[in-house]
């Protein structure tokens, strides 16, 4: 996944529970937050800073840049998702 334009792309991720979505920040002078819309994450994103988190549950997990607010992405999390998925990586980049 990335985040362009100020924007996640894609907007939606399918993970599986337990799997690891690791955002990095590359976009050179601009920050960032990852942050969820029910708190359960909440990390600010400085150029080339990294943040990693495994979704425990099933659901449907919104998240937001705080510093701008139309950046948004969405990961919805299965249980039945095939063994063969990996940790998924987020970048932030200036495009």
């Amino acid at each position: 996944m990335a985040i362009d334009n100020f924007a996640f792309s894609p907007a939606t991720l399918k993970v599986k529970v337990g799997q690891k979505v690791s955002w990095t920040n590359k976009q050179q002078g601009v920050a960032h937050t990852v942050t969820a819309d029910g708190g359960t994450f909440d990390h600010p994103m400085p150029s080339g800073a990294t943040f990693s988190f495994a979704f425990a549950k099933a659901g449907t997990f919104a998240y937001h840049c705080t510093i701008h607010p139309s950046c948004t992405g969405r990961s919805w999390c299965r249980s039945d998702l095939g063994r063969d998925q990996g940790s998924e990586t987020a970048t932030l980049s200036s495009g």
